[in-house]
């Protein structure tokens, strides 16, 4: 393993066997040079670079950032592979690490920022808003600093970029913003708000986020397969009428916000789900 480039007397980058690292340890950059081996004895982490990566982005922001907030952040992230049971990226090390110093820097000059999809993210994203949560409060425990809850919208934002592989033209912030205009259009068509406390709701919500992410998932498998027949569409939209004519309003929407066919079968899917709100709602009004 050899240098190939000082980032600070904490980071360098190096190649191995062809393959380029960025590793980080005490001491480890202090008088290294390009071509010099490397000690791996000084090495706490490793992070190896894929084609295509911007390896100039990482060099810069890691010239800036302390090594303590390095480690924090990895603290962090591996609390949150915990609490999600998911393996988030490596280098999500690098940007949390750069949010948190960003973060702190806002908080000693007063700038405190709430986040605009707060509520939201905690309703539609309950599993990584609850990490955001427990990312917070360690980041309250290192810092000694009475952080605002709106952070742990934020860490949430970057569980759910991470998790979901969302493309940079529709990253996690959209999708929330799509799902909510999904949700006006209902709200709209029937003229009343919906009750986003019930079962029924949640359901509506984790179908929406496969259908725009691509990942319909095995229950939407058995209706893609059933809504070939002609039959089983025509039942549904005579049984629903008020629900198909919905569906359809949301299907639309959904293709023009971000391009998500409006298929048979999706609006056949989308129809059991609002029709589902709607009995849900009823049977709470009638209790």
């Amino acid at each position: 393993m050899n240098v190939l480039k000082r980032i600070n007397n904490n980071v360098v980058l190096v190649v191995e066997s062809g393959v380029k690292m960025i590793v980080t340890g005490k001491g480890i950059g202090y008088k290294a040079y390009p071509g010099d081996e490397v000690n791996r004895d000084f090495i706490e982490q490793r992070f190896v670079m894929q084609d295509g990566d911007n390896i100039s982005y990482y060099i810069e922001l890691l010239r800036e950032t302390p090594p303590k907030l390095l480690s924090l952040a990895k603290a962090i992230i591996d609390a949150a592979q915990i609490d999600l049971g998911h393996r988030l990226p490596q280098k999500l090390v690098f940007t949390l690490a750069d949010h948190i110093m960003f973060a702190i820097k806002r908080l000693s000059q007063g700038m405190g920022i709430d986040h605009p999809m707060a509520w939201e993210i905690r309703q539609f994203y309950p599993a990584e808003y609850q990490a955001g949560e427990h990312s917070l409060a360690l980041l309250r425990a290192a810092t000694h600093i009475d952080v605002p809850e709106a952070e742990a919208a934020f860490f949430a934002m970057h569980y759910v970029n991470a998790l979901g592989g969302l493309s940079s033209e529709f990253d996690a912030a959209d999708l929330v913003a799509t799902m909510r205009g999904a949700i006006a259009v209902i709200e709209e068509h029937f003229g009343k708000p919906v009750d986003e406390t019930t079962r029924a709701f949640s359901r509506f919500v984790v179908h929406l986020r496969y259908c725009l992410l691509g990942q319909m998932g095995p229950e939407a498998d058995r209706v893609q397969t059933s809504s070939a027949n002609d039959e089983l569409n025509a039942l549904i939209k005579t049984a629903y009428p008020e629900s198909f004519a919905c569906a359809t309003k949301v299907a639309r929407y959904l293709k023009e916000a971000h391009g998500t066919p409006a298929t048979p079968s999706s609006v056949l899917y989308l129809t059991l789900h609002i029709n589902r709100l709607l009995a849900s709602e009823e049977a709470s009004h009638d209790q």
